[in-house]
């Protein structure tokens, strides 16, 4: 009897187990899901603002309007750093000279349209160069960069003959800029040196220079350089991008020295730094480039001038490896357009909407762009592209849009 009624309990037992199970299964084991709460954003905290999505420079991003090009290619070879628009031979149209890293250098006289190309302008480890009218012949000179060797300037003849002058420091020169620094009428030249200390050439108006050592800046992995009246006092300062280090800015202080500011972004690799401006106030605007892939800066920024070297930095204009920017009109608004020249990218061209708002317009086929220009090399209105390509030479793109 009493076996009987054990067994009976713990039957009952087993049987209240097996609904107890069901009832967690039914509970639980069938409950759908539930993704762990959102963390507010509000509730992050940065140690820089969040810019809000509607105060975003670079509108539409994903459907670029379409622009074309067409292709011109006067050479194919070489390792072109640097290229520079000038009229060599004073007939109205402009001619092209290349720096070519460890190659050498040429000049691309322009014949309506077609290129002849002679060797003009040495050979070595060009990295840059410039056209200048630096001993007011009339005749524009150029100037070529050497990263360790001798810099040369090149005087313009008026023959189509060049004469060479060595008037600059060898050293790791990188970049310059080139205008007049204490409005005397001649041009000077702000050269840029990598890990070296950097100089201003005055030019002594007998086709030599002066050499002033800036000796508060200095030396700096120098990249970029550029010269506008930053603060509209009539004297021209100097812009200048570093590799992972503060840009500055030089402010001219009229007596051949000058004031030394940091500025637009750091720790940056800073390629490509330009003045222009942008939103037609009469105040020069400065536009950086940053490469990105080895970076931790990885946007190209428009610092928008409020006069007295006060400055708002727009959101990106990109964020790529980027080398040159430059700008030009591409559609005939009358407005200044950017393009931002990328190594073993895609370019691309930002259309300006104007209230500092750009839209990324065109994309320009993937290359190893080192330098980029914008110029109306046909007289339409429109502004074409010329590139300075590592590993495949130089091309010309003539802006189409005007025969859409």
């Amino acid at each position: 009897m009493k076996s009987a009624k054990a067994r009976a309990y713990f039957l009952a037992f087993v049987a209240a187990l097996l609904i107890l199970a069901a009832f967690i299964y039914a509970f639980w084991g069938s409950a759908p899901n539930i993704p762990p709460a959102k963390i507010p954003t509000a509730n992050i905290t940065h140690n820089e603002p969040v810019e809000k999505e509607n105060a975003t420079l670079v509108a539409n991003e994903a459907k670029p309007k379409a622009i074309s090009f067409g292709k011109i290619t006067p050479y194919n070879e070489g390792h072109v750093y640097k290229l520079a628009w000038g009229d060599a031979n004073n007939d109205g149209l402009l001619d092209l000279a290349i720096a070519n890293y460890n190659r050498d250098n040429y000049l691309f006289i322009n014949s309506n349209g077609t290129f002849q190309k002679s060797p003009q302008f040495g050979s070595g480890y060009s990295v840059n160069l410039k056209w200048a009218d630096l001993d007011k012949d009339g005749n524009q000179d150029v100037i070529v960069l050497r990263y360790n060797e001798k810099s040369s300037i090149y005087f313009n003849n008026g023959d189509g003959t060049f004469t060479e002058s060595k008037s600059f420091r060898e050293g790791y020169a990188k970049a310059m800029a080139v205008d007049d620094f204490n409005n005397d009428g001649y041009l000077d030249v702000f050269v840029g040196y990598d890990s070296e200390n950097n100089y201003v050439y005055f030019n002594d108006q007998k086709r030599g220079f002066t050499e002033i050592k800036i000796d508060n800046f200095g030396p700096l992995h120098i990249t970029a350089s550029d010269s506008c009246d930053l603060d509209n006092d009539g004297l021209k300062d100097i812009v200048a991008g570093t590799d992972f280090q503060q840009n500055y800015i030089l402010i001219n202080d009229g007596d051949s020295t000058f004031t030394v500011s940091p500025a637009f972004g750091s720790m940056a690799h800073t390629r490509a730094i330009i003045c222009r401006d942008l939103n037609i106030d009469g105040k020069d605007d400065v536009i950086v480039g940053n490469d990105k892939e080895a970076s931790n800066e990885e946007k190209n920024y428009i610092y928008f001038n409020n006069g007295n070297f006060d400055f708002t930095a727009s959101p990106e204009i990109g964020a790529y490896t980027t080398y040159a920017i430059d700008t030009g009109d591409f559609n005939g608004d009358g407005m200044p357009d950017v393009v931002v020249g990328n190594y073993n990218e895609e370019s691309y061209i930002f259309l300006n909407k104007g209230n500092g708002q750009f839209e990324k317009a065109a994309a320009i086929e993937k290359n190893y762009v080192r330098d980029i220009k914008a110029v109306d090399l046909d007289g339409d209105g429109l502004s074409d592209i010329s590139r300075a390509l590592d590993k495949n030479g130089l091309e010309i793109l003539l802006n189409e849009a005007s025969k859409a």
